[in-house]
């Protein structure tokens, strides 16, 4: 397996990877539907990712295939906390059959080199709580719950 920085010839891959990420959380509690336009917004938004320097994406392949994705960045807190930069993982996505593999380590790896390399030792992650698969993978991996978010839909 190789881990590299995604390019623009990786796009469609992303989109691709990242409308399967949006499929598997369908049946969660919190999950939004993309809108109509979900995947031009995607084409711009990881082709602004590739052009900047506070985040990246990395992306593992096994052979041609592209098995899985991690988009990291830099988030500037406010000044009122003594930490001024958090890394941040946007995304982290491995396709269904290689589950379970080093895929995710490998990924998470090369995303936590990246933050040592810009100074960053403080990383934060969004993850669905019904989404225990991945909730035990960040679990094993380190990551401790800091914040929990609770959600009320109003009625019309």
């Amino acid at each position: 397996m190789i881990i590299k920085k995604a390019n623009i010839k990786d796009i469609d891959c992303l989109v691709e990877m990242w409308g399967k990420l949006s499929d598997y959380h369908i049946g969660f509690k919190d999950y939004l539907s993309p809108s109509e336009h979900w995947r031009q917004i995607m084409i711009n938004m990881f082709i602004d990712d590739l052009n900047r320097d506070d985040k990246i994406i990395f992306i593992a392949k096994k052979s041609d295939e592209t098995v899985g994705f991690i988009r990291c960045e830099l988030r500037v807190s406010s000044e009122i906390f003594s930490t001024k930069i958090l890394g941040y993982i946007s995304d982290l996505y491995v396709e269904e059959k290689y589950r379970g593999t080093d895929v995710a380590e490998s990924l998470f790896k090369e995303g936590t080199d990246w933050f040592r390399l810009k100074g960053i030792y403080d990383i934060r992650l969004n993850v669905n709580s019904e989404n225990t698969r991945a909730v035990g993978f960040y679990e094993k991996i380190g990551f401790e719950e800091l914040n929990k978010t609770l959600g009320l839909k109003l009625k019309y």
